[in-house]
């Protein structure tokens, strides 16, 4: 039976190891634009940042003494005026393939949500690479819908304005 509990020190190996798989599955995806080439490298660091910032969480699936999973969340703020300024921001969310539909998405999806229910956030939002469409179907099916694009247009290869 797969249980949710927070990250423990020795979860860093196995985490490492699907963060590695996670880089590689968003290395060869189609955001050359956005992700550097040394893309891995930097990875480790990323994720050691949550683990040392008050305001965020890193939640850990385990399933007969095995991690199976983890989720990142941190605790972020929109503008006043939208209707869900006080977010939790969903960094990331990896289910080992032997895992996958088997409902360890929603397990830490639901401790994720708890944290952030406690932390007194309104809403969780993550941001999803446009080419991953099975990622946001599951994100559908977890509730969640789309409420803005990002859009990007990086300045050392954007085309100069027209003048008129």
């Amino acid at each position: 039976m797969t249980a949710v509990r927070d990250y423990r020190e020795a979860d860093g190996d196995a985490i490492r190891s699907m963060m590695k798989t996670l880089a590689v599955q968003r290395k060869e995806s189609d955001h050359n634009l956005v992700l550097k080439d040394e893309y891995a490298r930097f990875f480790g660091s990323y994720m050691m940042g949550f683990l040392k910032n008050p305001d965020a969480v890193v939640k850990v699936a385990e399933d007969q003494g095995a991690v199976v999973g983890y989720a990142v969340a941190t605790r972020g703020r929109e503008a006043a005026f939208y209707k869900y300024s006080h977010v939790a921001i969903l960094s990331d969310v990896f289910v080992r393939e032997s895992h996958r539909g088997k409902g360890v998405g929603r397990l830490l999806l639901d401790a994720i949500e708890k944290w952030a229910r406690a932390q007194k956030l309104q809403a969780i939002e993550v941001l999803v690479f446009p080419d991953h469409e099975e990622e946001m179907e599951s994100l559908k099916g977890l509730g969640f819908f789309a409420s803005r694009v990002k859009m990007l247009r990086p300045l050392d290869t954007a085309p100069t304005a027209k003048k008129a």
